[in-house]
């Protein structure tokens, strides 16, 4: 899949993070990475600006860095957290452009799995965390398209919200077109859905002790996992 479709895909993203099942990993990365005035955070793949923004508000005095390799991603990030964060371009595959030992927290969601290589970007993100760093890491394990959308309309419909926002499930309906073809990419083993063992083996073997694991999240899809370097 090249940068194109994330660059569709960011004409609607920032439409699927108003989802509940986003909101509730977002929050609960924030939780599992605990980042502290002053620290240096490092979102990788970090889209059009969400989680950055979420810290900006919540974590005070943190230096927060975004990369993602899609221009239409970083044009709404940029709108997004220009004041509060210094976003780079950069492709995953040559390597993170940061320095040994510069970050104390990293969050990398739902990027892993696009990788060509995701065993070296598992090494990539140990050289650049300290050794006293976290790193929160989700990643699929279920190709279920339909799964983040149903189980956002279910919990509304729950909490009694309105469900006729026309604007989301048209959106919605364009996720499910993308997400349909990103799980194309997993049958022809481009793309990489792993087991929370397989995916828990990969980031030992890069050098991470992991140190909690939610092995359902993001509709059931998911698992979020809490790492810090051995």
């Amino acid at each position: 899949m090249n940068r194109t479709f994330w660059n569709v895909y960011a004409h609607v993203y920032d439409q699927m993070a108003t989802s509940i099942p986003y909101q509730e990993v977002q929050q609960l990365a924030e939780k599992c990475l605990e980042v502290r005035s002053g620290e240096r955070v490092l979102d990788v793949g970090c889209g059009t600006g969400q989680f950055l923004r979420r810290l900006a508000d919540r974590a005070s005095g943190a230096q927060l860095h975004g990369m993602d390799a899609a221009s239409g991603m970083l044009r709404i990030a940029r709108k997004r957290v220009a004041r509060s964060a210094m976003l780079c371009e950069a492709d995953l595959e040559a390597g993170l452009p940061y320095e040994a030992s510069s970050m104390d927290a990293i969050a990398c969601m739902q990027v892993l799995y696009t990788a060509r290589d995701p065993d070296q970007l598992l090494r990539e993100l140990r050289r650049v965390l300290r050794p006293m760093g976290r790193l929160v890491l989700v990643n699929p394990h279920t190709p279920n398209p339909e799964a983040v959308p149903d189980e956002h309309f279910r919990r509304a419909r729950e909490r009694g919200y309105r469900m006729d926002d026309a604007r989301l499930a048209i959106a919605f309906r364009v996720i499910v077109a993308m997400n349909r073809l990103i799980v194309r990419e997993v049958r022809n083993k481009r793309y990489h859905f792993w087991s929370v063992e397989e995916l828990s083996e990969r980031m030992v073997s890069a050098g991470f002790a992991v140190r909690r694991v939610e092995p359902s999240v993001y509709g059931g899809t998911s698992a979020l996992i809490l790492a810090t370097p051995m």
